[in-house]
């Protein structure tokens, strides 16, 4: 899987400053449509060409109702589909009632063979539940196929980086990893709490944000070690507000320092980029250099365009100048890209890029 970040500051607003983007040309090709009745809520790529899906389900049972969610994965040309989770899969013990829950996050593993999928019961904590991506649970050393938990992030080895919560909602969270064949959890740099994670992609390793619970010192960029549970202190300063990420490569990682200020690091502490591009979701296009990220259509808004800041060109340009979108999952490669587009009922589609 490419680099993945879990980034859950409290949320800035900023006045962003506007900027005219130029219309990108033919960059992006229309590949695969999911639409229908029920909206979509979660989507991500795996490593061998295939999309997993969430969409939101509502169920009745006579004066009774449930509003779950159904896992899916199609090949990019729609003609395999597999059900991975069903929206009746939860039931309450003692009376057999279908329970409601949300889906928050979905992971492929970085050998496409497994499939992570993150969710909330409308009453409960979040949990992230382990299946093949066949279709299939897959135990936790005999301890059922879950663990409480979010922010779920596949490591190198096929286990998983989780977070827990230091303080609500989200500020600030610990640190554990999954080890799934042997239903292992392992926490992780007790008793130091963090305000970001980046896995870097194919490594035992993670960047941290590290703060303090009361938020009164800056924060600490660290290098931190999954199998040792060593940290080696990379900077320290105010200048980071949010968004930390991995590249695609896992030798370099980024933050925002400034309402349109993105810092890209290596691991030494080097800058080797300072890009323009406004606070929002961003995601790096596999090893290119390249990145995607949300065009907000108005400050604070979360709605916009998807757009591309390449280091080969001189300006930045809208990818989809007629798509108006909510959010967007990118492949592992960098060669392709799913919209989740800002309707009534959103519509997910997924696009080949042409870019480097």
């Amino acid at each position: 899987m490419g680099a993945v970040v879990v980034s859950l500051l409290p949320i800035v607003l900023f006045v962003a400053t506007p900027v005219t983007l130029a219309q990108s040309p033919a960059q992006a090709a229309l590949v695969l449509t999911i639409a229908g009745e029920e909206p979509v809520l979660a989507a991500a790529f795996s490593a061998d060409g295939r999309l997993a899906y969430a969409i939101q389900k509502t169920i009745e049972r006579g004066e009774l109702w449930a509003r779950g969610a159904e896992v899916y994965v199609v090949s990019l040309d729609g003609k395999e589909k597999k059900r991975i989770l069903r929206a009746d899969r939860f039931r309450e013990p003692r009376t057999g009632r279908i329970l409601s829950f949300q889906i928050d996050r979905l992971a492929f593993s970085p050998d496409a063979t497994k499939l992570a999928v993150e969710l909330t019961p409308r009453q409960g904590t979040t949990e992230v539940f382990f299946y093949k991506s066949t279709g299939g649970e897959i135990s936790l050393g005999g301890q059922g196929n879950s663990a409480a938990g979010y922010g779920v992030a596949w490591l190198g080895d096929n286990s998983v980086g989780m977070l827990e919560e230091a303080a609500p909602p989200r500020l600030l969270h610990r640190v554990f990893v999954v080890r799934l064949e042997a239903g292992r959890f392992v926490p992780l740099f007790r008793p130091r709490l963090f305000a970001a994670v980046a896995w870097l992609a194919g490594k035992e390793e993670a960047v941290l944000v590290e703060r303090d619970e009361n938020f009164s010192q800056p924060p600490r960029l660290l290098r931190g070690n999954l199998v040792s549970g060593s940290v080696t202190e990379l900077a320290t300063g105010p200048d980071y507000l949010g968004g930390l990420r991995a590249t695609g490569d896992g030798e370099e990682y980024s933050y925002f320092a400034g309402q349109n200020k993105l810092v890209r690091r290596k691991l030494n502490g080097e800058v080797t980029a300072t890009i323009a591009i406004p606070f929002s979701h961003y995601e790096w296009l596999g090893t290119s250099g390249a990145l995607a990220y949300l065009e907000p259509e108005k400050p604070g808004m979360q709605t916009g365009w998807l757009a591309l800041w390449n280091p080969e060109q001189a300006e930045r340009a809208r990818l989809l100048p007629d798509e108006r979108i909510k959010n967007f999952w990118v492949a592992p490669d960098g060669k392709h890209v799913a919209v989740l587009t800002a309707e009534e009922i959103p519509v997910l589609k997924v696009y080949r890029l042409a870019v480097p």
